[in-house]
Order: C-alpha cells, then sequence, then structure tokens
C-alpha cells in the first residue's frame, strides 16, 4: 500500500493552481519543502477569501430579506 499524503498534498497543489506533480517527482528536499510552505501558504489566503465571501453572501442576502 503507498502513503496516501503526498498524493493529497499533490492535489491540494493542484486544486490551488501550483503544480503538484513537481512535489511527487522532484528529488529536491528544498523545492518539496518550498512546494509545501507555498501550498500551505495559499491554502490560508483561500480559506481567508472564502470566509470573507461568506460573510458578504450573508450579508448581501440579510438586505434582500428586510
Amino acid at each position: 500500500m503507498t502513503d496516501a499524503a503526498p498524493i493529497r498534498a499533490a492535489a491540494m497543489l493542484c486544486v490551488l493552481g501550483i503544480d503538484g506533480t513537481r512535489l511527487l517527482t522532484t528529488n529536491d528536499p528544498t523545492e518539496a519543502l518550498m512546494l509545501q510552505a507555498v501550498g500551505s501558504a495559499a491554502m490560508k489566503i483561500a480559506q481567508q477569501r472564502d470566509k470573507a465571501l461568506a460573510a458578504e453572501i450573508a450579508n448581501a442576502v440579510g438586505r434582500l430579506f428586510r
């Protein structure tokens, strides 16, 4: 059985618009760490964006039903 963690990490990079296959194919540990760090930072930014968008939508819907 293969370890699913690298596959999930690569998939998350792809979702964020980063070439996740580089994480799977690199032999450079520094590049792998960099890809993971960039992916983690991008995920935090995406979560903040999604939370702000959800609040904006909730406020807009609230204004519709006043």
